[in-house]
């Protein structure tokens, strides 16, 4: 299963389709030591641009593992490792947690690979981000945080646990806390981290991190964070390796 692996990522970056690249940031995508790029976004994604960003990492020379994070279900990628399905747990609406899946179910049936796709459960924290506004996501203390973990992992039995801060860098004292509390789920952190101390503070917590914009703001500082923190991926290249598209 693909999400077995997710245990060895430390540091992800996640692509918008709805965002432009720069050249010095498909440079560094090519040279960076980065654990996998997962292409995903919340407005204005098409096939037409998700496809265009796929062709550009591939271009650039970037060669390791692509997830695909699903949030239309008419634009599904199928030269990637594999998918990534949310579900938001503190979504204010049923589509979110429930009723989007059912209907990519429907409209795919026995066409989904399964064995390439891993559900995440995800807890969006950031009220203003706009995966917040499309979620209608209800916002909540510790102890629903907690709770909400606690869900994922002992009810819904998920192996990934997400927690989205989208654009704005987390409240160290929420992480950490919900982080005591897991037994085995792989925790993801994804906001606002720009520079190595962030990056270092966060992943005293959480097994891997998500770096969205600071590639198009300032691409240069991914390579600053994964040099400091001695990212040593091997056979990233092989044709042996673990993931192959």
């Amino acid at each position: 299963m693909v999400v077995d692996n997710w245990k060895q990522f430390r540091i992800v970056v996640k692509l918008d389709p709805d965002k432009k690249l720069s050249r010095e940031a498909l440079q560094v995508l090519k040279i960076a030591e980065i654990d996998a790029i997962i292409i995903g976004g919340t407005q204005n994604i098409t096939m037409e641009n998700s496809l265009n960003l796929l062709e550009e990492i591939l271009h650039c020379g970037y060669r390791g593992p692509i997830f695909h994070e699903i949030s239309e279900k008419e634009v599904i990628l199928t030269e990637v490792t594999g998918y990534l399905i949310p579900v938001v747990l503190n979504a204010g609406e049923l589509l979110w947690l429930r009723d989007a899946h059912l209907k990519a179910i429907t409209t795919y049936g026995q066409l989904i690979p399964w064995t390439k796709v891993t559900p995440v459960g995800y807890l969006v924290c950031n009220p203003d981000a706009a995966v917040a506004h499309k979620t209608k996501s209800r916002f909540l203390d510790l102890e629903e945080a907690i709770s909400y973990l606690i869900l994922a992992e002992k009810i819904f039995n998920f192996s990934i646990f997400y927690i989205e801060y989208s654009g704005i860098y987390g409240d160290l004292n929420l992480i950490s806390e919900v982080a005591a509390k897991r037994d085995n789920i792989h925790i993801i952190y994804g906001g606002g981290i720009e520079t190595i101390k962030q990056a270092q503070e966060i992943l005293e917590y959480v097994d891997t991190i998500v770096i969205g914009n600071l590639m198009y703001r300032s691409p240069k500082n991914l390579l600053d964070i994964t040099e400091a923190l001695g990212k040593k991926i091997q056979d990233r290249w092989d044709e042996n390796a673990v993931y192959k598209k």
